[in-house]
Formats: C-alpha cells, structure tokens, sequence
C-alpha cells in the first residue's frame, strides 16, 4: 500500500502451491480483482485479502495462462489455459464454456475496445488467430508471420527449387515445396516426427532415418512414407591388416564387429546417423559401420570387411565420385581412397566433445563440429587444428571456397571469408535465432533452417559483393 516499500501476502483461499501468473483489476472496481493461476482462476471481491476459485473449468484444463476482461461487458471473461481459450458470460459463475480445440495452449489474448466481438489470440502452435464474433469462430492470421519451428531440413541440391521441411509442434510435420518455397504441400502419413532422426535428398526424393534404427523413404505415388532398404552380409573373406594410427585405431582394429550370415539379407535395423549420395554409390554411417548402397539405396552392404569400417560411425562425407571417403568414429577420422575397399584410421588430436559431425567443403578442406569448438584440417583429414573462436558450441558449416557460414548450438551465426582462418558474428538480427541446419547451394550461397524464421538464404563471398556488401 506505500508504492512497494513493503508487501503482504494475499493468498488466502489460493492453493498455498499456486504459481500465480497474471491478475487484472476492473478498472470500474478496484475491489473486483481475478488472478490465474496452475491451479486454476481465482476471483477476490475485496482487494485480494480473500481469494475463490471458480469452478465450470475441469481440473485437468486449470492450467490457466492469463485471464482478460472484456472493456464493455466487466461480466464476459476470456482465459486462455494449456487446453483452450474459455469464456464465461456471467464474471464466472462456474459456467465457462471452452470456445477453441483442447489442444490449443494460449498464450496471450487481445480484445479490441472498440469492438469487443474482435478477439485476437496468440497461440503456441497455431500462430495468431482471430474472431470477429467474440470467440465463437476462429482463423488464422499468419501470412508473412513465420511462426513454425523447424526441427530439420532437406535440401535438394541436384533441383534447388525443391526442399522438405519438418516442423517441430505441427501435427502434420512434413511439408515440401518443388518450386523453391512459393507453395508448400504436406507430405502423407506413415513417419512421425517423434520417430525421426534425420530426413535427407537422396536423387530418388525424400530419405529419412529413424531414431529406432532403419531408414524410411516417401513415395510420391500413393503418397505416404514406406519402411525402405535392407542390409546384405558380406561373403566370407580374408580380412587385411589394417593400417593404423593411434593406440584408439589400434583398439578399434581388435574389436569384433557383429555379422551377419554371408549372401544373408534383412531389413536394415542399424541406426543410420548419417547419409552422403554420390554419383555412383550411397554412403551410411550406422551403428554397424560404414554401409555402402549401389542400388539407389534397395540394399547395403558393409563397405569393406577392413575392420575400421565396421566401428560404429557418426558422421560420412565422400568426393563426388565416391572414390574418397570420410567417416568419424568416436575419435578416430577414418579414410578410404579406394571407394570404401581399404581403410586407414587417425586418431584426432583433440578430444572433441559431443555433437560430432564432418562437414566437407572440398576434398581437402574437412570441418569438425562439436561442443568443444570448430577444427578444420587443410589436407583432407591429416592434420587438424581448432579454429580461432574460443568457448563457443557449434551446430552446423556450410560455405565454397573461401566463404564460410557457421551455426552455434545456443543462437547465432558467424561467417568467415578467409576459409576459416577468422570468424565474425553476422550483423544482421535475423541471425541472432538458432540455426540447425545450414546448406551450401551451388549458386554460392547458403541455406539456413531457422528454429523460428522459416527458412533464410545467406549469400557469401563474391555474391555478397555484388550486392553490396553482404545482401542476406
């Protein structure tokens, strides 16, 4: 009561565990005084120095996120809760009735006071939507209002028009665009977000691997997502000595690897961390070692029956022709420069933490990425050394030639016009949000998924230049 030098509690008649999250006060009534709270929506008709909790709004729906008044009408009350936006016509005399879908979570509501019948909410999953009869109807307000969250994208470099985005809340998460983001079509059923690990643009469509294990592939013509790929054991053979670097390469060399019956086949059930396609065969890395594909996918193989290719692999890159290949192994870096036939390990020296993953801007520039830092090696895997940006966790890096971009695991992006040798935040705001994933586009720029802006183009080196300066 003296401008907040000193407070009082005014909680009687709340559930003494209430986490009390908005309060109005009628501005006709000081005394006349609601609040919202987890345990549901209270009304004080004193002030706050006692408190009632409504009834009308079942108890699993009491999550209550804020309440609003109308101007014109004190008696009409909106709350907006975990489970819907509910409305009462009498000031809550435990008659509320639920005006929107139970999924719906509001998070904020706005009435216009001119015309109450105007109500605009702001949900967690469904942008904005808008009444114009005071909540008996809904619709979408959202056109050039980027709300989805993407959790990850594809991105065709073979066709750049065509892109598949997987929406992180979206009931129908799988959405695709064949004309270079102007209309955007979902994809049928079959896969669930929650079972997704990755999703890919093979040259045949749609590939994604599962969280389970396996890989799952869309099929444009009954339109639906279908189990895809089965695992062929390799026929007995000698095993060569390996050539090995490092007391982890030699550990990996004498450690079993699990087989499967020669000329056998099943369906795929290694989980496939990563996927690269070349002109002349796909590459896996799986729980089971480095797979080889030359049908399009239909069956792999292991790559070799060299031990190193049958460590468990996070991460696989290759040249174009598939001739080179790249793989990380916990921290071993393992190559073949034979088409996968032969291999060699080197053990990393560094001890990279977490999120693991090679990136390849050419065959002699490879990028680590991990929680520790950014390492880069000059000569196609040999030597590495940790890039000059300090205490920063990274996500992704895509670039060409000498213009890079890089995405941290918390938010932001750098870029790089030297290959890497110095780093600088972008200027830009937009760039501030998290990215997690980043692809290089052949027209020199790069692609990049916002978590909360859609998808934004980044244009690096030369193109930047010729509009004038950095257009992003």
């Amino acid at each position: 009561m003296d401008g907040g030098k000193n407070w009082t509690s005014i909680k009687a008649g709340m559930i003494d565990d209430s986490d009390v999250m908005t309060m109005i006060v009628d501005p006709a009534n000081p005394s006349n005084v609601h609040a919202t709270a987890c345990s549901g929506i209270y009304r004080s008709v004193n002030g706050g120095e006692n408190w009632k909790r409504y009834g009308g709004i079942p108890f699993v729906y009491r999550r209550t996120q804020l309440i609003r008044q109308d101007p014109q009408h004190p008696d009409v009350l909106y709350a907006g809760t975990t489970s819907g936006l509910w409305k009462t016509a009498n000031e809550g005399a435990d008659n509320w009735k639920r005006m929107t879908p139970l999924e719906w979570v509001v998070n904020a509501i706005v009435i216009d006071p001119k015309n109450p019948n105007r109500l605009i909410i702001g949900t967690e999953r469904q942008g904005v939507q808008i009444s114009e009869d005071g909540g008996a109807t809904f619709s979408a307000a959202n056109n050039g209002f980027h709300h989805q969250h993407i959790l990850d994208v594809a991105m065709d470099n073979d066709r750049p028009e065509r892109a598949l985005v997987v929406l992180t809340f979206d009931t129908n998460a799988f959405i695709a665009t064949k004309d270079g983001g102007t209309t955007w079509t979902t994809l049928g059923p079959g896969l669930k977000r929650t079972d997704l690990k990755h999703v890919y643009a093979a040259p045949t469509g749609w590939v994604a691997s599962l969280n389970a294990g396996g890989l799952m592939k869309y099929e444009e013509p009954t339109n639906k997502w279908v189990k895809y790929g089965s695992y062929v054991g390799a026929a007995a053979q000698p095993v060569s000595q390996p050539t090995t670097k490092g007391k982890a390469g030699a550990a990996a060399a004498k450690r079993p690897a699990a087989k499967v019956p020669a000329g056998a086949s099943k369906p795929l059930s290694f989980q496939v961390n990563d996927l690269y396609f070349t002109n002349n065969a796909w590459f896996a890395a799986t729980s089971g070692g480095v797979l080889i594909s030359q049908d399009k996918g239909a069956t792999w193989r292991s790559a070799s029956s060299d031990p190193f290719a049958k460590q468990a692999t996070q991460s696989v890159e290759a040249s174009l022709d598939g001739s080179q290949i790249w793989a990380l192994a916990q921290r071993n870096l393992l190559y073949s420069s034979d088409s996968g036939k032969h291999w060699e390990a080197k053990e990393l020296n560094f001890a990279p933490a977490g999120n693991l993953h090679l990136h390849k801007v050419d065959d002699s520039n490879l990028y680590l990425t991990s929680n520790m830092g950014l390492y880069v090696s000059r000569d196609a895997g040999r030597n590495w050394n940790r890039a000059d940006v300090r205490d920063l966790q990274f996500q992704d890096v895509a670039g060409s030639g000498s213009a890079l971009v890089a995405s941290l695991q918390k938010h932001g992006l750098l870029e790089s016009h030297d290959a890497g040798k110095s780093w600088q935040r972008v200027n830009d705001p937009v760039a501030e949000g998290y990215f997690p994933v980043l692809q290089a586009r052949r027209n020199g720029s790069v692609v990049a998924a916002s978590a909360t802006e859609g998808i934004l183009s980044f244009e690096t080196g030369a193109r930047a230049a010729a509009n004038d300066g950095g257009g992003r």
